[in-house]
C-alpha cells in the first residue's frame, strides 16, 4: 500500500516593503509558497495591529489593508506574520520576517538640500545637519610663522618639507578639511620625522 500523501505546508518566505515609516501607510506583498486559495487572510505586525489581506496565488498574498501606525513612533522592528483563518503560516526555514518602522521625515523636507531616507535626511554635497540646515564654507586658517617650523631636506627624493609643530588654527569654515604634507613642488609627500 503507498504511504499517504501529506499536504504541502505553506511558508512565508519574505516581505516588500520590509518597513515603513511610522506614521503607517503603504501596502505589504508577502512572498512565500503553497498558500491555499480561500479563506481568511490577514497580515499582522506585533504590538501594531491586524489588517486586511488578499491571496492573489499559490505564492503571494497582499495586505490590502495600509500598514497602521506604530503606537510609540520612531525607529521600530516588529514581527510580522500572515494569518490564514487566523493561524499563522510558519516562516520558511524558521526563520522569522520583520517589518521595520523609521521616524517620519522632518517638516522641514531636508531644506531643499537633501532627500528623506528612511527618516532621515541625506544631505546634497556642500549641506550638512540633521535637516541639511547647515551650509559647509572651505576653512581658512590663521598665518603660521615659519619660526615655528622646520625644514628637512636630507632626503635629496623627498625635497625639502616644511613641518610645523602645531597646524594653523582654522579661522572660520565648516568643511572638512585633511592636512598633507607637499614636496616643494606641491606633490604629495609623506610625513617628516618628529
Amino acid at each position: 500500500s503507498a504511504a499517504p500523501v501529506r499536504p504541502v505546508e505553506p511558508r512565508v518566505q519574505l516581505i516588500a516593503p520590509d518597513g515603513g515609516p511610522d506614521t503607517g501607510g503603504g501596502f505589504v506583498t508577502v512572498t512565500g509558497e503553497h498558500f491555499e486559495a480561500g479563506g481568511t487572510y490577514l497580515c499582522s505586525v506585533k504590538n501594531v495591529g491586524t489588517f486586511q489581506a488578499q491571496y492573489v496565488d499559490a505564492t503571494t498574498v497582499r495586505c490590502v489593508q495600509e500598514v497602521p501606525a506604530h503606537p510609540v513612533g520612531g525607529a521600530q522592528t516588529e514581527l510580522f506574520e500572515l494569518l490564514h483563518n487566523f493561524v499563522p503560516i510558519v516562516f520558511d526555514y524558521g526563520v522569522p520576517v520583520y517589518y521595520t518602522y523609521h521616524g517620519a521625515c522632518p517638516a522641514s523636507l531636508c531644506n531643499g538640500h537633501g532627500a528623506c531616507v528612511q527618516g532621515g535626511c541625506v544631505c546634497t554635497d556642500g549641506y550638512y545637519g540633521d535637516d541639511c540646515e547647515l551650509l559647509a564654507e572651505a576653512p581658512a586658517f590663521a598665518a603660521t610663522a615659519l619660526a615655528d617650523a622646520r625644514v628637512y631636506t636630507d632626503a635629496p627624493a623627498r625635497g625639502a618639507l616644511v613641518h610645523a609643530r602645531d597646524a594653523p588654527a582654522v579661522t572660520s569654515g565648516t568643511a572638512p578639511f585633511v592636512w598633507q604634507f607637499a614636496n616643494a613642488d606641491g606633490s604629495a609627500a609623506s610625513a617628516p620625522p618628529v
